[in-house]
């Protein structure tokens, strides 16, 4: 009994300390990083200062995924917000070896047969961006806007971030709620 017991808080401590990466907060300051994209440009979250930012993980074998993608809910979103501006970046996080993990090529095939209209997507294959956003699981996205309310400090900040089911709903409404209101012309140098 007591081996079992042991051997369950040892299991849960490990499993804490691997899960331990959580998702920064509402209002902080939004993590940079660079990564590769598809076409093998390297794409980072500065290079995009004054816009606002969509981060959505990706493997094009979740069937949450598949079932955005295949009824054109996310292409649409990607599209109307992509022409306003909102920069798109679709992240692909899967280590290779493992479901969903996508070659240069497979996502360049995978972006013209789903007709997806981001902006990028970007390949991160040893999970760099997804520990910093805690992004665990597909579909899963976070919203970023252009700085912080302190003007001053000028650093892009997360407004928004959902997974699963409300996904693509809370986002999308994140989106209309800062186009209604007038979304700020961009202040990239």
């Amino acid at each position: 009994m007591k081996t079992k017991l042991l051997l369950t808080a040892i299991t849960a401590f490990i499993g804490s300390a691997l899960y331990a990466a959580e998702v920064p907060p509402v209002g902080s300051a939004a993590p940079d990083f660079s990564v590769p994209d598809s076409s093998g440009k390297t794409q980072s979250l500065s290079q995009y200062k004054g816009k606002y930012v969509v981060l959505e993980w990706f493997n094009p074998e979740c069937p949450f995924v598949k079932k955005h993608y295949g009824s054109d809910n996310m292409q649409k979103l990607q599209q109307e917000y992509t022409s306003k501006g909102v920069v798109w970046l679709t992240i692909d996080s899967n280590a290779p070896g493992t479901e969903g993990n996508i070659t240069p090529e497979q996502a360049q095939k995978i972006m013209n047969s789903w007709k997806t209209k981001q902006t990028a997507l970007l390949l991160d294959p040893d999970s760099k961006v997804a520990k910093l956003y805690g992004a665990k699981n597909t579909p899963n996205m976070v919203v970023i806007s252009p700085m912080a309310r302190n003007k001053r400090k000028m650093k892009p900040i997360i407004i928004t971030a959902s997974s699963r089911g409300i996904w693509s709903m809370r986002a999308g409404s994140t989106l209309r709620r800062l186009v209604s209101v007038g979304m700020p012309e961009s202040t990239a140098a």
